[in-house]
């Protein structure tokens, strides 16, 4: 068979950096002067602080805030940023200095915590005792048992519980651990690290038994649905079985992780399927390496520009907002011209998600983003003006809607290109695993059974074969004449 072939095109680069739109004009005045300086001093893209500082100020809000969406619909800020950066992009100084404020404001607290703590383990000694004194009593002869059971229950009910370690987040930590730590700390918490890859394990379940995902807990925790945990091993108070139960957790997660790891996360169906992935908004950060030269006299880090940036979170963990019906939260409602933006943006990506449109393939992301940039809107809203929490209401104006739109925007395309370049990232390698094999074999001709049954190792199944063959074709490499793919004589 004789015919002319295409010319050879490399197969992409999967781990090639890309440029990123984000406009940081539409970021509260602190958090760009915190992201600005940042960038410059630890020459970072300055995407990167900016989207952790978003971050922080949703830990600090917790579930001090609801914003309304609309009746029946609210939501606490908790969002999923998943930052998408090679090694050595310099992940944790941008951490250190943007979660710096949190770090301080838990530091402050804690000869509190020593204070309380000694008092409850002192207070719970002596309840103690008295408890072994109501017992001995209980097997004396005529003792009142009715009454003995009744100071039982009364000196158990002074118990005070022994408070948690002044924490606002964990780097690393297992699924059963962290349902811990939200259920200590009124179900509010969060994961933040620049190195990621402890918490998408975790996630992808390579911890758990039985093979499953260990995602469940993250989507309750974002999504602010009930979640359960019941084990039959000993609770913390007791012999008891472990019974416990999250009505309204508060769970907010910024990580970064390599392009490799992500990958694996984002090419994982289960996690497609059950909703973790349309919860992410990952963004790939372009690479500045080989480019960040130092200069004579440069100057260091702005501690003016980053102290104003320190007292907007630390204001915003201070804030109280006033109890209503013996709950202590500040609710934010939507203008009506607000109101009326959100539901035209409902609109558009409704219709995106249409069979033949734009977002038909990633219906799963698109339907998460309207209410993911109501909460943006409601973190830009109180990173505007903090002191808004210590009211028991606000309203989002137009201007910050049109401004969470903006950046609602940019994270959808961005989730939706990174998640559609995983799936094309997982067709490439595999594309350059049989490749190799080819060229190792020096085969002149494949098919999908023999690329499949004896190809490179591990093997593929049909579709990973199917998704690679084709690409091999569509770039020059092979020729599909009939069954069989001719290979081309030039990659031998």
């Amino acid at each position: 068979m004789s015919f002319e072939w295409k010319e050879l095109t490399p197969l992409p680069n999967s781990c090639e950096p890309t440029k990123i739109d984000y406009s940081f004009a539409l970021l509260p005045k602190v958090i760009k002067g915190a992201a600005e300086e940042i960038a410059r001093f630890s020459k970072v893209p300055i995407a990167s602080p900016a989207i952790v500082g978003l971050s922080c100020v949703a830990v600090a809000i917790g579930k001090k805030s609801k914003v309304i969406e609309k009746p029946g619909l609210e939501h606490y800020p908790s969002l999923f940023f998943t930052l998408v950066a090679g090694s050595g992009e310099r992940k944790s100084p941008i951490f250190k200095y943007m979660k710096r404020p949190l770090d301080d404001w838990c530091k402050a607290k804690m000869e509190t915590y020593e204070n309380d703590k000694n008092y409850a383990k002192a207070k719970n000694m002596i309840i103690d005792s008295t408890i072994a004194g109501i017992k001995s009593q209980s097997k004396k002869k005529g003792a009142d048992l009715n009454l003995l059971q009744q100071e039982l229950m009364d000196s158990e009910e002074q118990r005070p519980n022994l408070p948690p370690l002044p924490s606002l987040y964990t780097t690393d930590t297992t699924e059963e651990r962290l349902f811990q730590k939200m259920h200590e700390r009124s179900e509010e918490y969060a994961v933040m690290s620049g190195e990621g890859r402890g918490a998408l394990d975790q996630i992808l379940g390579k911890y758990t038994n039985g093979g499953g995902t260990g995602d469940a807990l993250y989507l309750a925790g974002i999504t602010g649905d009930t979640v359960t945990r019941d084990r039959v091993g000993k609770s913390q108070k007791d012999d008891s079985p472990e019974e416990l139960i999250m009505y309204e957790p508060c769970l907010n997660v910024c990580i970064m992780v390599q392009p490799d790891k992500y990958q694996e996360v984002a090419s994982h169906s289960s996690l497609r399927e059950s909703g973790a992935l349309a919860r992410i908004w990952s963004i790939r950060l372009p690479s500045l390496v080989g480019t960040r030269f130092e200069r004579e006299n440069e100057f260091g880090l702005d501690a003016s520009i980053m102290h104003e940036y320190n007292h907007v979170i630390k204001t915003i963990l201070d804030a109280q907002p006033p109890e209503v019906d013996g709950v202590s939260v500040h609710k934010v409602t939507l203008s009506e011209e607000a109101s009326k933006a959100r539901r035209k943006f409902h609109n558009q990506i409704e219709q995106m998600m249409a069979t033949g449109n734009k977002l038909e393939d990633m219906r799963d992301i698109a339907s998460k983003a309207v209410s993911q940039t109501v909460k943006m809107a409601q973190i830009l809203h109180i990173a505007d003006s903090p002191m808004l929490l210590n009211n028991s209401e606000s309203e989002i104006d137009i201007q910050t809607w049109e401004r969470a739109e903006a950046l609602g925007k940019f994270h959808l395309n961005e989730a939706v290109q990174t998640q559609r370049r995983a799936i094309e990232d997982k067709g490439v390698t595999h594309a350059r695993k049989l490749i190799s094999w080819i060229k190792k074999r020096k085969l002149s001709e494949v098919s999908l059974r023999s690329a499949q049954q004896g190809g490179p190792r591990p093997r593929l199944n049909a579709q990973e074969t199917t998704i690679a063959l084709n690409m091999l074709c569509e770039y020059g490499y092979l020729f599909l004449a009939g069954s069989a793919y001719i290979v081309n004589p030039k990659i031998l």
